[in-house]
């Protein structure tokens, strides 16, 4: 009895065997492995297109009477029925014989395979003449044949696992078909001869590219060298030179399918048939006579071919590291289908399928009842079988035993019979043996958060080889694809990983879901890192600065081997603005830094901008992925059911211009709605709207939906899905379908919302799989733009009313009114983006955002280290983010949040971006006439005015933020503090010195303990003394703020105290000390994280290099200190570092011995070999250009406390 297709809803494969000259043994081959299939229950046609030697059906005269062969029609008489007749395709299915196969030594292993003969009687005169009858240019021309022949071979590979064609050899309209049209796989058969060969290399490569310029070819055509007759018993040596000879000339045959880290002559052991004589006489099928399992026989090397073409050659790795393991489970797969019994009707059916993650998931409907725990077992037990490397399921099986052991272990307790307790006993054991069996397999490091894309995956051949070069060792650590949104960057990710399912050893993949780089998003990273903490079992959760925490993040990625997928990274890269895609998140930011140097692990970005952070590194690769091509376009299209010429196919993809995501949606909506009809394309409306190009394609297919959907419960659920910018769970759409709203959920019963989520994943495939998950709905971020969009403008009742719903559920799920952790918070912030949307921002702020996420204090997420977090809330509060809050909210509530933004940006060392907010928060407080706030906000402006060169403004806000009435004594004597430092910075040093002597005067008035200033003040003075030459006084001061900042254990004014001593060390000549005081600033200054301070730890450091000569060191310092300061755009910072680099470029003159004190230098080195920047740094540029930028700076910036420094300069240059 023929078996089952494997997997019914998969097209087969159609291969075919072809030999440039005869005699080589093709047919015999061809039968060999094609019954070896078929007993491995492989469902098998093979066809005998030899038409004009045919000989196929003899290799089967044993297994059925000759008499069937000769009264059966052919291919020959079906061409001659279609030649004569209509234009109509014969019935190809009455020529099909069905061929017994019964093991000759073997008992018990039988099945059967489909053959389709060359013809009646053949080779009789009858059977010749009907072949002089075919007209081939009449079939092609008059009858267009070639589409003909398109139809049949797709009806084949939807009946069959794999059709072999036996085909003629050299060259002839025959073999032209068998070679070019018909075959995914070309099978070339040669022997260890000139001729053999060079006539297979020639064919083949004329096959190959005949193929890819057919119109009705669908994929490339791949090609597998089969060396026969090959004598490696007797003539070991002249085989061994064939071999090598073959493997040489043969090697471009390989290319498009073998793992590039797999020899050719690895995979050339399973491709080679022996000569034995044996086998030599008569035609007999030896995988019917021998059991294949000694190497030395010719049936081994059969197995080996079938495995191989059937399902090896996607698998090339795993089938060449084991290729009896890999035969034993396609033996096993006919055995372990008989065996495994279930009783649930859809449990049989999938049994019947290929489909592990279709059986998994249905095993994790089941296990959900006690009941149906053995039909559960039966199918994780054959999804296993299937897929014994997948991870999920591994996972997921693990799972289920567990639950099924604490059910067993509850039986037990309650049951008191011996023998029914010694059944249970049992049970238990052989399902913790179990569980042990699998564990080892089991990933220590996995998780995948990628979604699964629906539809074939075409091209892509070059960003595939990317990849695959990148993880197998070629010095790549971080790849970053970029492309528009729809191109296709996702589903290139899926099926890579997919495929190197066994080749990652440890995955963390990721999505940000949100679409677009746009400035009205802020989204935090911080779901990112609790899960990647939480899969790398980390031992530290909790840092001192965002810059920890990605470092500790990238050391635990390298120390683990662990690939890093970040997909859509744009939400947290700015792109308005003339900015450039730097990153948002310092923490993303460190982690890519960390990853972008010499390591064994691999980071794969995806996004719409490049990341800027990236550019020009060694380790980094950026690759701009373009929309596809026209021949895979085309091939998208037909895989989705849509008909049509080659040349009507082409112009629709150009059309649509090439964007994988408008084909797919065009290809399903033609398919569904329009009879696959290529043509009726044109039916589509035109774009209402204004969207740039690359969405208007397909805004304009996703608006054809609306109209055929119009008011289904599918339409109104892509609304839903509109509401969200992530993935949700179908528990959360109940909370909206039990709401009845009008125009969205009224009148709609939860069946038909399952009927709605069932059609849009499968037979509109608008939905994202996530395996395992099934209950998680997610579709492309532009399919959720569009119908959100539509929602809110067409029905925007019904958009407030959904999302005030959200809003409610969203904030009652903590369980606490104000929950511990981040992770416990994520619902509330959910929370505050509906209840925004639904207008409620100032219940939401006052209810939400202010009293249960942050207590009441505007720096208390910031605290905690959220400042991310803490953006990602509050921007919902704005119409245009950091500049309009909503109108919804009160004068005060708008000021506050401009102010709380303005601290976040800040903190986040954005501070460009901070200036905006604090200047309109200033606005609103003096409208609303309020001192004390109008003081407070000064003050917050000077110092980012002051890092990014706006000393004039600065000083005015200085001046403004002195406010002698206001009640808090360490505000009032900060602003006093901060109004010295503008001063000084301004070159105003007496003036300075007065204000600075005016705070100490508070300080001693208000808190005679601490009679001296400390923290910021302290340092603000000290740096102002450290210029006049007074060390003893800096040192005693950073001493006694030492001691208090020690106490009070805040890294940051640690840090500034010990930058003070060792600067203080270092003008006394004692390095030792210096360096010593100087490094535990900077480690200091690096845990307290603040990007406004931390350029000085650098730039102190890089100076005390400089004097001791250690040039190296100091420009590894130096450019630390630029890629901070030019990021945040800090121009007081820049002015320093171009004056030291104009300082050590006239040291660098003299080229002095290297230092020990960086780490690889030694007293023993004679010169300092002085690197050039990294690329995109500036320390390549001259002298003197380095001198110029210092003087346009200062003048623009009015930081005149430098122009002694650029006098001093300048006079070098002039002398």
């Amino acid at each position: 009895m023929l078996p089952n297709k494997r997997n019914p809803k998969a097209f087969g494969k159609v291969i075919t065997f072809y030999s440039y000259k005869g005699g080589v043994g093709r047919s015999f081959i061809l039968a060999n492995v094609a019954s070896q299939l078929a007993l491995w229950g492989f469902r098998v046609l093979c066809v005998d297109w030899d038409l004009e030697a045919p000989g196929l059906t003899d290799y089967f005269l044993e297994e059925l009477d000759s008499d069937i062969f000769r009264d059966t029609d052919g291919i020959v008489e079906l061409m001659l029925e279609y030649q004569d007749g209509d234009i109509t395709m014969p019935d190809w299915k009455r020529t099909v014989i069905e061929i017994p196969l019964t093991h000759r030594t073997i008992q018990g292993i039988e099945s059967s395979l489909h053959i389709i003969s060359a013809g009646r009687n053949s080779p009789s005169s009858e059977y010749i003449e009907n072949v002089h009858k075919l007209d081939w240019d009449m079939l092609y021309v008059q009858h267009n044949f070639a589409y003909k022949l398109d139809d049949l071979k797709k009806s084949w590979k939807e009946e069959y696992d794999i059709v072999f064609l036996d085909s003629r050899t050299g060259i002839s309209d025959v073999s032209g078909i068998c070679t070019v049209q018909l075959p995914d796989i070309l099978a070339l058969v040669l022997t260890p001869n000139k001729q053999s060969m060079d006539g297979i290399l020639q064919v083949a490569k004329r096959a190959v590219k005949s193929h890819a310029s057919f119109p009705l070819s669908d994929e490339k055509l791949l090609t597998i060298p089969i060396v026969s007759r090959l004598d490696q018993r007797d003539e070991t040596t002249i085989a061994e030179s064939w071999l090598a000879r073959i493997n040489k000339t043969l090697a471009p045959l390989y290319d498009s399918w073998l793992n590039k880290n797999i020899p050719v002559q690895r995979i050339q052991e399973f491709t080679k048939v022996p000569y034995i004589t044996r086998w030599s006489f008569g035609e007999t099928l030896a995988v019917l006579r021998e059991r294949g399992s000694d190497s030395e026989q010719i049936s081994y090397s059969f197995q080996s071919l079938a495995a191989l073409l059937a399902e090896g050659i996607e698998r090339t790795d795993e089938f060449t590291r084991s290729r009896d393991e890999f035969i034993k489970r396609l033996a096993n797969y006919k055995e372990n289908n008989n065996d495994i019994e279930v009783t649930d009707p859809l449990a049989r059916r999938l049994l019947e399928s290929r489909s592990a993650s279709a059986i998994a998931a249905y095993a994790e409907t089941l296990q959900s009842s006690e009941e149906n725990l053995d039909d559960a077992d039966a199918l994780w037990i054959r999804a296993i079988q299937l897929e014994p490397n997948n991870q999920e399921i591994l996972k997921g099986f693990a799972y289920f035993i567990n639950r099924k052991m604490k059910y067993l272990n509850g039986l037990l307790n309650s049951i008191s019979q011996h023998q029914e307790r010694k059944l249970i006993e049992k049970q238990i054991t052989e399902a913790n043996t179990r569980l042990k069996s699998i564990e080892p397999k089991i990933l220590k490091i996995f998780s995948d958060r990628l979604p699964t894309v629906k539809g074939g995956f075409f091209g892509r051949e070059a960003e595939l080889q990317l990849l695959d070069d990148a993880l197998f060792g070629n010095g790549t650590r971080i790849i970053q694809f970029i492309a528009a949104g729809g191109t296709g960057k996702t589903k290139l990710l899926r099926h890579w990983l997919n495929q190197h399912t066994n080749d990652i050893p440890n995955l963390i993949a990721w999505s940000f879901y949100s679409h677009g780089a746009y400035e009205d998003k802020q989204v935090s990273a911080t779901s990112f890192f609790l899960q990647a903490f939480k899969v790398l079992k980390a031992e530290k959760i909790s840092f001192n600065s965002e810059e920890e925490k990605g470092s500790y993040l990238a050391e635990l990625l390298i120390r683990h081997h662990c690939l890093l997928v970040l997909d859509g990274l744009e939400p947290l890269q700015h792109a308005g603005r003339g900015m450039r895609g730097e990153l948002k998140e310092r923490a993303i930011r460190q982690l890519l830094k960390s990853l972008a140097s010499e390591h064994t692990s691999l980071c794969i970005i995806t996004s719409q901008i490049a990341v800027f952070e990236l550019s020009d590194r060694d380790h980094v690769v950026t690759h701009d992925l373009h929309n596809l091509t026209q021949l895979d376009g085309v091939a998208l299209l037909r895989s989705l059911g849509v008909k049509g010429h080659y040349q009507s196919l082409g112009k629709a993809v150009r059309e649509y211009g090439c964007h994988a995501l408008t084909l797919h949606l065009l290809g399903n909506a033609l398919h569904t709605y329009l009879d696959g009809d290529i043509r009726k394309r044109d039916t589509l409306p035109g774009l209402i709207g204004n969207d740039d190009h690359t969405e208007r394609h397909a805004f304009k297919v996703m608006q054809a939906y609306s109209k055929w959907l119009a008011d289904t419960p599918e339409l109104k659920l892509l609304h839903l899905l509109g509401l969200f910018d992530h993935p949700i769970e179908t528990g959360v759409l109940q909370v909206l379908w039990r709401q009845q709203i009008p125009d969205l959920t009224l009148g709609i019963a939860e069946t038909a919302w399952k009927v709605a989520i069932r059609d849009l994943r499968d037979k509109h495939k608008l939905l994202f799989a996530h395996d395992l998950t099934t209950d998680l709905l997610d579709c492309h971020p532009l399919i959720r733009e569009y119908f959100g969009r539509q929602l809110r403008e067409t029905y925007p009742h019904a958009w407030q009313q959904a999302h005030a719903s959200l809003y409610n559920h969203y904030q009652a799920l903590p369980e606490k009114t104000q929950p511990d952790t981040l992770e416990q918070m994520q619902p509330l912030f959910h929370a505050i983006g509906h209840g925004c949307q639904a207008g409620l921002h100032q219940q939401v702020f006052d209810t939400i955002y202010w009293h249960r996420v942050s207590r009441e204090k505007g720096y208390y997420l910031n605290k905690i280290g959220a400042a991310g977090d803490n953006l990602a809330a509050l921007i919902h509060f704005f119409d245009k983010p950091w500049v309009i809050p909503s109108p919804n909210l009160n004068r005060q509530t708008q000021a506050l949040l401009l102010r709380t933004a303005g601290h976040n940006l800040r903190a986040l060392g954005r501070l460009d971006e901070s200036i905006e907010p604090f200047s309109t928060a200033l606005h609103l407080y003096e409208q609303l006439g309020d001192r004390k706030e109008i003081a407070i906000t000064s003050s917050n402006l000077i110092e980012p005015k002051l890092t990014l060169g706006d000393v004039g403004g600065a000083l005015k806000s200085a001046w403004n933020g002195v406010y002698p009435e206001d009640p808090k004594f360490i505000r009032r004597l900060e602003n006093v503090s901060i109004l010295a430092r503008a001063l000084h910075q301004a070159g105003e040093t007496q003036k300075a010195y007065a204000h600075f002597m005016d705070a100490e005067h508070l300080q001693q008035s208000h808190d005679p303990e601490h009679p001296r200033l400390h923290s910021l003040s302290n340092f603000r003075l000290c740096e102002l003394l450290l210029e006049q030459g007074k060390l003893a006084e800096v040192e005693e001061r950073a001493q006694y703020a030492l001691a208090i900042a020690q106490k009070n254990a805040h890294p940051l004014y640690i840090g500034l105290s010990q930058l003070l001593i060792g600067r203080v060390y270092l003008q006394q000549g004692n390095a030792h000390e210096a360096k010593a005081w100087l490094d535990s600033a900077l480690n200091a200054l690096q845990e307290a994280g603040n990007q406004d301070h931390l350029p000085r730890g650098y730039l102190a450091r890089a100076v005390f290099y400089r004097i001791i000569g250690d040039f190296r060191c100091a420009r590894a310092d130096l450019q630390a200190m630029w890629e901070i300061v030019e990021l945040n755009g800090m121009r007081l910072h820049l002015t320093n570092y171009h004056l030291e680099m104009a300082r050590l470029l006239v040291a660098e003159e003299e080229n002095p011995p290297q230092s020990p004190f960086c780490k690889g230098g030694s007293q023993e080195d004679t010169g300092s070999a002085v690197p050039p920047f990294e690329k995109g740094g500036l320390g390549g540029i001259s002298l003197q250009a380095h001198i110029e930028a210092a003087a346009k700076l200062i003048t623009t910036t009015g930081y005149h406390r430098r122009d002694a420094e650029l006098a001093e300069l300048q006079a070098l240059l002039t002398n």
